[in-house]
């Protein structure tokens, strides 16, 4: 297996109001199920500006995207819109499939960027 990063596109349209908005699945990306597995996919980098507060959910699912299950508990995303903040999601062997979720805080984004790389192999986080 080689190692590697792949970045996939996300929407860009600002979310309004306290909508929630899946920015990754990758059984849209992959569909049939265990698409990160299939592809070895070890790890996603998220980076993201936004200018009010929101919450961003990761899930997991084990049957091809049934059912998902939340893990880590809600991140509480601070406004930000001068710098680029990240999060990175080990999702190796306990995440067939993996999710994220956008919920905005109840104010329309004025500003909304982000990114998101899925990582092959054995790269360390900051890498």
């Amino acid at each position: 297996m080689t190692s590697g990063t792949t970045r996939v596109g996300l929407p860009q349209t600002a979310p309004t109001d306290s909508n929630t908005v899946t920015l990754f699945d990758s059984t849209t990306l992959w569909p049939g199920g265990n698409g990160m597995q299939n592809h070895h996919i070890s790890r996603a980098a998220f980076a993201f500006s936004q200018s009010h507060n929101s919450t961003l959910k990761a899930y997991r699912s084990i049957d091809g995207g049934t059912t998902w299950k939340q893990v880590g508990g809600d991140i509480a995303l601070t406004a930000t819109t001068t710098d680029l903040n990240r999060r990175d999601f080990l999702v190796d062997d306990l995440y067939p499939d993996f999710k994220l979720d956008w919920v905005n805080g109840g104010t329309t984004q004025t500003t909304f960027i982000a990114t998101l790389s899925l990582i092959r192999g054995d790269r360390a986080s900051g890498t």
